[in-house]
């Protein structure tokens, strides 16, 4: 029972490592943002009529406009994208109480993105489970 419930544990994990590792791709690269801009005909003249408007990533649209850049952003997905990794690596320790301290460290790291609108809940929804059952398997698997 107390393999099984590790290597269960360690595969939930692995599983959740997948699931944000590609989130963050998608996130960065896929077309998650929509960008508009209307015709200008000359200096401070703007046609009339509709826009145009098209999809673009979150690299496209941080890059692409002059200015400042604000990259504070890549922080909190880079904690959000490593925390099952965290849980990864507390699955397969031998100690019980570091094991179970990482798994649910990760846990509560990855829930926090609960406060993002941007898009970083994502991690809570798409994560927050699989490392939860992470937590419940790696704390079975050391009772006894």
């Amino acid at each position: 029972m107390r393999i099984a419930a590790r290597r269960t544990a360690t595969f939930i994990a692995v599983l959740a490592c997948a699931a944000a590792t590609a989130y963050l791709v998608f996130f960065l690269f896929g077309p998650t943002y929509t960008r508009c801009s209307i015709t200008q005909i000359g200096p401070g003249q703007v046609a009339s009529g509709p826009g145009e408007c098209s999809s673009v990533s979150w690299v496209q649209m941080t890059f692409s406009e002059p200015g400042p850049r604000d990259l504070r952003a890549l922080w909190f997905l880079g904690a959000w994208t490593l925390a099952p990794y965290v849980a990864l690596v507390g699955t397969r320790l031998p100690s019980t109480a570091p094991a179970i301290a990482l798994v649910a460290i990760a846990l509560v790291v990855d829930l926090s993105s609960i406060i993002s609108m941007g898009g970083g809940f994502v991690y809570a929804i798409l994560c927050g489970p699989l490392l939860l059952l992470a937590l419940v398997a790696t704390a079975t698997s050391r009772m006894g």
